[in-house]
């Protein structure tokens, strides 16, 4: 399989992900019963779609392709101070611009403070910069979106330590890790393992990591039966039918991708790919930001009824473009740059693998 096709179907992944995220932002999630007051000048006329009401689990599709990339990643990074310093490099320019952005945006869009729950001050830079938990600092992030960030971030710190101290036994070191904090998890039931080791999550990290070692051919009968191990424990994590029906959805998509990826190939436009291309900046931007905008744009062109639904989709379509070019003009050239003055190392991807498939990092966008 070429590499060029392999990161496709990722950021094919990552606009399923991004576009169930962003509708049930401005469909659902801040419109009863989630949110105490309507912030949609639709109200929730389209909140009992079963598909919008229940599109926040692409964020967990999310981590499963992280799960996938970052193992895809370590293989290829040389050390674990050259990974950190990757990781940071890619994260933290586009999260400092995004952030910016937010917060001017937000003070010009909405003066009067109407949406309350999107209030924005310099104390909300804070979290957002440094990757942690809002409670350290007693604010909120800057967009309420960015928590996923945070447990990303500590994803790859997790990852990086199993991964540099077990070598070669990382997947069995890391799905038995797993395995030991889920069942601490459900007799213990402890805050601070909640928060340092995310157990409602991991199992969705893990899987992607296991996706990757059957991609690479490692068929061994552990890996499946770890990964319906963690079939099971992702389904544990939801109460929705809807909820396990869609992650059941992100297994099959995943078995397709590596055994018949072909079939995938009819996804493949280039509309859909920039998607996942810029889907970083996307995420970051689109949930405070885009709500807004479609309240001003329902004065700008009102519509009335079913209507109402170009409002969403055409702010979706404002917000990937403006994404796309920062990913243009920005994400990409600053990491480019950034890599080639921190690099004191050859990376291990420089060189094709055994299978001649030449490893491509900056793939591992979330």
């Amino acid at each position: 399989m070429e590499n060029k096709k392999r990161i496709k179907t990722l950021d094919l992944f990552r606009f399923i992900s991004i576009t169930l995220v962003v509708f049930f932002h401005y469909l659902s999630r801040w419109t009863p019963p989630f949110h105490t007051e309507s912030y949609y000048p639709y109200g929730s006329r389209f909140n009992e779609l079963e598909i919008i009401k229940n599109g926040g689990v692409g964020v967990l599709f999310f981590f499963m392709i992280s799960g996938f990339v970052i193992l895809f990643t370590l293989e290829r990074t040389s050390s674990i101070r050259l990974f950190f310093t990757n990781r940071l490099i890619r994260l933290w320019p586009t999260m400092a611009l995004c952030s910016i952005i937010i917060f001017l945006t937000v003070r010009i869009l909405d003066p009067l403070n109407l949406f309350k729950a999107f209030e924005v001050g310099y104390r909300n830079f804070l979290p957002s910069l440094t990757f942690t938990s809002p409670m350290f600092w007693n604010t909120q992030f800057m967009d309420s979106s960015f928590w996923s960030i945070e447990i990303e971030v500590k994803f790859y710190i997790l990852s990086a330590l199993v991964y540099y101290l077990s070598g070669k036994h990382f997947g069995a070191i890391w799905t038995s890790f797993t395995l030991l904090v889920l069942g601490m998890n459900a007799i213990l039931n402890l805050s601070y393992l909640e928060y340092f080791l995310f157990p409602k999550f991991l199992p969705f990290f893990s899987a992607g990591i296991l996706f990757y070692i059957i991609f690479k051919k490692q068929n061994f009968l552990w890996v499946w039966a770890a990964l319906i191990l963690m079939v099971f424990f992702c389904m544990l994590t939801r109460e929705s039918t809807v909820d396990k029906l869609l992650i059941s959805i992100f297994y099959l998509l995943f078995l397709v991708f590596i055994f018949k990826e072909q079939w995938l190939s009819w996804a493949n436009h280039q509309i859909i790919l920039a998607v996942g291309l810029a889907s970083y900046p996307f995420y970051l931007l689109h949930q405070h930001i885009g709500v807004i905008l479609i309240n001003h744009l329902s004065y700008l062109l009102p519509l009335n009824g079913n209507w109402t639904i170009a409002y969403p989709i055409m702010i979706y379509l404002l917000l990937f473009l403006f994404s796309y070019i920062i990913y243009i003009t920005f994400e990409g050239p600053v990491h480019r740059k950034l890599r080639v003055y921190f690099a004191s190392k050859q990376i291990k991807s420089d060189i094709p693998d055994k299978n001649g498939l030449q490893p491509v990092i900056d793939s591992d966008r979330t």
